[in-house]
């Protein structure tokens, strides 16, 4: 299942080149060591998206549990599991947690990343070309979830957190466990054709829902019955699951010296006890999804469970903090916010869209798409090529706009619906050399897959779900909820990352 890490040597990634520009140096973050870890990894491995947000959630479980940090430390323990994005000096931590990557991480990610390859070969047949648009990305993320959640909390699927006994079994056999984790991951596809099938079962006289309801009948014979897990909880799961929450904190009376601790350095204005009651509301909702999946409550689930939640609640409460003191400090000394600080005049709104723009330019600045284009012929044309050159004035122009102070929404500028006719335009009136489409047509169609697929794997999922969410997904239609619009641009973002990677990848 793993290939070979023999190459994680001591301070293996230093000197190899980072995604967001320059080389990694001893001293780096969690999140760079995983990007690293993903390229070097050995093939075959799965799409390297699926990968890397599989091994980022990996190694935060492994990290959470007690059997790690004995392995370990404490301080790799947490490097694991928090403080993602700060930076650690010294080579011992990062090889401290590449060997944990080494032995548990990648096999359990390569493992739950790849059922999205067994839940594509069950896609309904037969289906429209809408109909399977609209579902494509139910065959990603539910059941890459519902195949990790199997994995920890069952014995079936190996239980791989809860010892370090059962994580070397599952190392040493994963064939033993292959099949009932891609059964829990079809279980998990098929509870969302369902949902979806709710949504739209309306619509008489269509043959689509003939084909899925027929699908899914298939799927639940020989899977077992589809893990719909949205649905209300009664009050008899409400009352368990607050009796269990609330059996936690008394036994725990969680840390009063945690509690009292300053949420901003220097600041005894918040502190960690003003993030208590959302962290009992986020972990309540928590487990009772859990509770309704039929996964059982242990003490360690419920301790990671609430501790996960709590260190959200906290950092979403800082980023708060931060953005209202920027605030502040603008209306009352707005001297100190002329042209040469023009990133906080923008705000964290103008700062976070070039940063995002930044993000997509080096995507494409780093794309080998001369070489793994799908038109066979090799190119021999100057670099950049035409069409990768187009996409990435249209990054530089967008990154320009936001300095100017005129943010897009990201709605807006992930569809491009002006840059179709203005790159038509371009191609007729300078009939460059260097394109390496095969035909006008189709160059427009590649700067269109660059630019979105850029867009899409700059922006993460968490950016349009978290706080300022409602900044970035734009207007909402009349009758949608923010929810609503929200999980339609992150559908969108998923779609043009598929294309992304295929396009950038496959024909290597």
């Amino acid at each position: 299942m793993s290939g070979s890490s023999d190459w994680a040597v001591s301070g293996w990634w230093i000197g190899r080149e980072l995604g967001r520009g320059g080389r990694a140096e001893a001293t780096l973050t969690r999140n760079d060591l995983i990007e690293l870890w993903v390229k070097a990894s050995a093939s075959p491995k799965p799409n390297i998206r699926h990968f890397a947000e599989d091994l980022t959630t990996w190694t935060h479980e492994l990290g959470a549990t007690e059997w790690v940090e004995t392995m370990t430390t404490p301080e790799v323990a947490r490097r694991m599991r928090q403080g993602v994005n700060e930076v650690a000096t010294g080579v011992e931590i990062w090889d401290m947690v590449s060997m944990i990557a080494a032995e548990y991480a990648d096999p359990f990610a390569r493992c739950s990343a790849n059922v999205v390859r067994d839940v594509r070969a069950e896609r309904p047949r037969g289906l429209s070309t809408a109909m399977v648009d609209s579902i494509r990305p139910l065959e990603e993320n539910h059941p890459r979830t519902a195949a990790r959640n199997a994995m920890i909390a069952t014995e079936q699927c190996g239980t791989v957190t809860s010892t370090r006994d059962h994580a070397d079994r599952f190392v040493e056999t994963p064939q033993s466990f292959t099949s009932e984790i891609v059964a829990a991951a079809m279980r998990g596809y098929s509870g969302k054709l369902v949902d979806y099938l709710d949504r739209i079962a309306d619509d008489d006289g269509n043959e689509d829902l003939e084909i899925l309801s027929s699908a899914i009948e298939d799927m639940t014979i020989r899977y077992g019955e589809p893990d719909v897990a949205d649905r209300s909880p009664s009050a008899e799961e409400i009352e368990f699951v607050e009796q269990t929450l609330e059996s936690y904190l008394n036994r725990r009376i969680v840390d009063t010296g945690d509690l009292d601790r300053p949420l901003i350095q220097g600041s005894n204005l918040y502190t960690s006890y003003d993030v208590v009651g959302e962290t009992w509301r986020r972990a309540r909702r928590n487990m009772l999804k859990l509770h309704i999946a039929e996964i059982e409550l242990t003490d360690d689930l419920v301790t990671r469970v609430y501790k996960s939640n709590r260190h959200r609640a906290t950092q979403d409460l800082r980023r708060k903090l931060f953005r209202s003191a920027d605030r502040t400090a603008h209306a009352q000394h707005p001297e100190s916010y002329g042209p040469e600080r023009t990133e906080l005049a923008l705000g964290h709104r103008g700062v976070l869209m070039r940063l995002l723009f930044a993000r997509a330019h080096r995507y494409v600045m780093d794309s080998s798409i001369e070489s793994s284009h799908p038109w066979g012929k090799k190119y021999e044309g100057p670099l950049p090529c035409w069409e990768r050159e187009v996409v990435l004035d249209i990054l530089l122009s967008d990154a320009e706009t936001v300095l100017d102070g005129s943010v897009p929404e990201v709605a807006a500028f992930i569809d491009r619906g002006a840059v179709r006719p203005m790159v038509r335009h371009l191609l007729e009136v300078r009939r460059p050399t260097n394109t390496l489409a095969p035909s006008p047509t189709k160059s427009v169609a590649l700067v269109m897959q660059l630019l979105q697929g850029a867009l899409a794997m700059a922006i993460n999922d968490d950016d349009i779900f978290a706080g300022d969410g409602i900044e970035l997904v734009g207007k909402k239609a009349a009758g949608q909820t923010w929810t609503q619009k929200s999980a339609e641009i992150i559908r969108r973002l998923r779609t043009h990352r598929d294309e992304w990677t295929e396009l950038t990848e496959t024909n290597k």
